[in-house]
């Protein structure tokens, strides 16, 4: 910190306009390498309203979305109000001060604003809508205090979820306890989950995975299935604990760990999850409650582990291009999960395959040059940085055809279309897609979420059998072997010269 200071002491005066959106998304995109479970906090200083002031909003919206909590300190008379509630989490995260000598003055105000900062809750999506099933620990090792905590906290995350979820809830101790059954009624579950009784007994783990993936049974097909196991220390029967949570992500349940105390067992915990992504720990059960943004948006964020993808036919030897769309409309978790899917399918390529990708928005940045090294393709794309911009989907084709110029002659030209919404330009992009075409290369679009343009899919694609759709990037990665296999078999229509 002392090295940051420093610094921020030679720091040059801009004399320029207020373009507080960049200020507020390059903190925002800093701040993706804090550690994990941290309180992130954003401070934004301003004497006035911003240049762009729904550009502004829209940054500060995503800020929120991350987690982070954001306070502005408005400083003079000419401050905008509503502009400040905007960027605040809150009302009570807006400071105001008539003057930079009066800033100096109360800077023990902006201290303790961010010594007593709290996480904000911020729901899921409308559209992810989940079936979450909860194993609360009720053991004696708790005590009855902890345990109304961790009931505060299941009832926080259910209400973030989105109307339609589905919850059923569980204790577990000696024996399991159903507090309620699965169920869209979540605030009647919330209301017996109010009284759930506590057992004070030993710790059967197993038992309480088992009787939630019992549950979960009974949700709607398709719909995301989510198990978060609460515990404070080593389960009584590790092995059966084991066994159970094998069981319950063979069912194709997301499982995450939340441990609480010194006391929690790692490798049981790392067991439990789905994956060491879905592991959290904190310090004791205020941390837990201090904590539940982070679990919310673990919820929000959790993807299916996705079936092994089938290898394309050896004999088929494709030279494909992914265009990944970065634009203002996604964010940067569901762009993410867009470069998760690429991934997926990269590895279905067949040996002897050619891929490259790119991210794009107002312009298109190459993440992956074209390469027969599948490994490297991977991780370049894994790289690629979110754009936040408009949709110039012709560009990114236009990208695509240049890539696949320098293709080997004996391969099956493609390119790969991911986007969530209609390009900024419609006529362009029909006009590149058309270019492409010529070139004998196939177009498929995978086409995210209900805000897509179903003429322009049929435009881009070289066929309707390459329009692909999903309902959000959870659909996406549940599709992804279908999608990899439609890839897999791509080939252009021919195209027709008038004479």
């Amino acid at each position: 910190i002392q090295g940051c200071l420093k610094a921020v002491d030679k720091a040059p005066y801009q004399s320029s306009t207020t373009h507080t959106d960049l200020g507020i998304d390059a903190i925002v995109f800093e701040l993706k390498s804090c550690p994990k479970n941290s309180l992130q906090v954003l401070i934004v200083f301003t004497d006035g309203k911003s240049t762009y002031p729904d550009l502004t909003k829209v940054s500060a919206v995503k800020a929120k979305a991350e987690g982070i909590v954001t306070q502005v300190v408005g400083v003079g008379s000419d401050v905008n109000d509503p502009e400040l509630q905007a960027i605040a989490s809150s009302s009570k995260d807006v400071y105001k001060v008539k003057d930079y000598q009066a800033l100096v003055d109360t800077v023990t105000t902006f201290i303790q604003a961010v010594c007593n900062a709290q996480p904000p809750v911020i729901p899921c999506q409308p559209t992810q809508t989940v079936c979450l099933g909860v194993a609360i620990d009720a053991s004696g090792s708790i005590g009855q205090a902890n345990f109304q905590k961790n009931l505060n906290v299941i009832r926080k995350i259910a209400e973030a979820v989105p109307k339609g979820s589905y919850l059923a809830v569980s204790t577990y101790g000696t024996h399991n306890r159903s507090v309620c059954h699965t169920t869209n009624d979540v605030q009647g579950c919330l209301k017996t989950v109010d009284s759930a009784a506590y057992q004070n007994s030993t710790t059967h783990t197993d038992l309480g995975i088992d009787a939630i993936v019992y549950e979960l049974k009974s949700c709607p097909k398709n719909i995301l299935k989510v198990l978060i196991v609460f515990t404070d220390g080593k389960s009584t029967y590790p092995d059966k604990t084991r066994v159970s949570a094998v069981k319950a992500q063979e069912e194709s349940i997301v499982c995450q760990a939340v441990g609480v105390g010194s006391q929690v067992y790692d490798p049981e915990l790392q067991a439990i999850a789905s994956s060491s992504n879905d592991v959290y720990k904190v310090t004791d059960y205020q941390a837990l409650v201090e904590s539940v943004g982070t679990l919310i948006k673990a919820v929000c964020n959790a993807t299916p582990k996705p079936p092994t993808v089938k290898q394309c036919p050896p004999a088929k030897k494709l030279c494909t291009f992914f265009a990944m769309d970065g634009s203002a409309s996604e964010d940067s978790t569901n762009f993410q999960k867009i470069k998760e899917a690429v991934i997926y399918i990269i590895r279905a390529l067949s040996d002897g395959s050619y891929c490259a990708s790119a991210a794009y928005g107002t312009h298109t940045y190459i993440a992956a040059t074209l390469t027969a090294n599948k490994t490297e393709c991977e991780k370049k794309t894994s790289d690629a940085a979110f754009r936040n911009s408009s949709t110039h989907t012709d560009v990114a084709i236009d990208t695509g055809v240049q890539t696949l110029a320098s293709a080997p002659k004996d391969c099956q030209k493609l390119i790969v279309v991911l986007t969530d919404g209609q390009s900024t330009y419609p006529d362009r992009t029909a006009v590149s897609a058309d270019k492409a075409h010529q070139a004998n290369i196939a177009v498929a679009v995978v086409a995210i979420g209900n805000k897509v343009n179903t003429t322009e899919l049929n435009v881009i694609a070289s066929s309707k059998d390459l329009v692909l759709t999903a309902n959000d990037v959870i659909d996406l990665l549940a599709k992804i072997t279908d999608i990899a296999q439609v890839v897999c078999n791509a080939t252009p229509e021919p195209t027709t010269t008038t004479t």
